[in-house]
């Protein structure tokens, strides 16, 4: 995206790109490599505390690994990835219909994503519930059809 914006500003405001002196040019040019680097770093640190989470999970700290996911949503309320694996966890924790809130506004976020889907389809049958079970199913399917290639989280 950062690569994009940048095309972009470059094409709209090219005139004043090539009139710059080279002082004025060399720190653009740092300023440029330095907002890269920023973005490749803060992605991996994302990356790493999800990993984290999930590990925390892994190893039965469900409180601990629920503390975590909530803070990290805190600070990034639109991560697809992070409110799936709050789901998850919250499903191992024993909290199902805190669960199935969770999917359902994550199905209302990102309609595309088919795992949430069936999790909620997973977790209505569990319940016995087997028209609502059949209703996400179906939803996904729909889903899937509108979108052939379907966004994975």
């Amino acid at each position: 995206m950062l690569a994009t914006l940048l095309i972009e500003w470059r094409i709209n405001f090219g005139f004043e790109y090539i009139t710059m002196n080279i002082p004025n040019r060399l720190i653009y040019k740092l300023t440029i490599q330095i907002l890269f680097a920023l973005s490749v770093i803060t992605s991996n640190v994302f990356a790493d505390e999800l990993k984290d989470i999930s590990n925390l999970s892994d190893q039965g700290q469900q409180a601990a690994a629920l503390e975590r996911i909530n803070a990290y949503l805190a600070a990034n309320p639109k991560d697809p990835q992070a409110m799936f694996m709050k789901g998850i966890i919250l499903v191992e924790s024993g909290k199902r219909d805190d669960a199935i809130k969770n999917f359902t506004d994550l199905t209302s976020k990102y309609p595309n994503l088919p795992e949430p889907y069936n999790n909620l389809a997973v977790l209505y049958a569990d319940a016995r519930e087997y028209d609502k079970a059949k209703k996400r199913l179906k939803r996904r399917l729909k889903r899937i059809q509108a979108t052939p290639q379907h966004t994975k989280i």
